[in-house]
């Protein structure tokens, strides 16, 4: 079983679900992955479940797209959302997407501790907390973690570690100082493996040093498709033989886990869909 954990959902239909995009790169512009598109390409690919993460620059906060094509294939995806975890509403805003819309997860574009209240509320409706930050941010990212031990925090992008260096990788030693924080989880992307083939480094070396430092059950995988793409004939799984290439080496127990039981455990409503 594969398991994606990091796929952007973009309507077709940008009259009822309309582009909010904050200023910032506009990757989006002519694409589209509708619910059925991306059951498509999951079936090209050999990818069983996939994590909808709404997509913050073309969408902003409105999570509706990603909400409403979780909602049609409940056994094959669940939804991630956007929230502005700074603002005074935060909480509330929250408990909406999980309670009305079914929402499974959310992301925040920030560990600062303001935005504690957002969490609190997320342990409290027990879902799991994603962060997207970069390298420079990680002491937030385990001052929140340790502020919140009973949250599962995901670690979104691994926030982009140096790894040109190669092993033992000691220019992202910020980085691997988070192995400690046992609610902590690492989501390593295609963006992720493709960095670890510049300078001394390759894939296969760094996912060797994810491995013998956070262990199996703390790794997931996500694609970042539409944003991430392969080649024009194999935009999306190109990327998932990536991943599947690059954790080849690995005992099949270990592979497992990091493409899919992570995520299954994250996200227990992929297991209950399926039951």
């Amino acid at each position: 079983m594969i398991v994606d954990t990091h796929v952007h959902p973009l309507s077709d239909d940008p009259a009822r679900y309309p582009e909010l995009p904050p200023p910032g790169p506009d990757w989006y512009r002519g694409l589209r992955l509708t619910a059925d598109e991306c059951l498509e390409q999951m079936a090209t690919a050999g990818v069983d479940q996939t994590v909808l993460v709404s997509a913050y620059s073309v969408y902003a906060y409105d999570n509706s797209y990603a909400a409403d094509a979780a909602a049609q294939h409940p056994d094959r995806f669940v939804g991630v959302c956007r929230i502005d975890s700074l603002a005074p509403d935060a909480p509330e805003v929250l408990s909406s997407w999980v309670e009305r819309r079914g929402m499974r997860g959310v992301r925040l574009g920030t560990a600062d501790a303001r935005g504690y209240p957002a969490c609190e509320r997320a342990r409290q409706l027990g879902i799991p907390v994603s962060i997207q930050v970069a390298a420079e941010e990680l002491s937030q990212v385990g001052a929140l973690a340790e502020h919140f031990p009973d949250v599962n925090i995901i670690l979104d992008h691994l926030a982009h570690p140096r790894t040109d260096d190669g092993p033992p990788y000691e220019a992202a030693r910020e980085f691997f100082a988070l192995r400690d924080l046992s609610n902590l989880h690492f989501k390593f992307s295609s963006m992720n493996l493709r960095e670890a083939s510049a300078g001394k480094s390759t894939p296969r070396a760094f996912v060797e040093a994810l491995v013998e430092r956070f262990g199996p059950g703390r790794l997931l995988w996500g694609s970042d498709f539409p944003h991430t793409r392969g080649s024009a004939s194999a935009p999306y799984k190109d990327l998932v033989d990536l991943a599947r290439d690059t954790l080849a080496f690995l005992p099949v127990g270990d592979r497992e886990q990091m493409l899919a039981g992570t995520a299954r455990k994250l996200y227990p409503a992929l297991v209950r869909s399926q039951e």
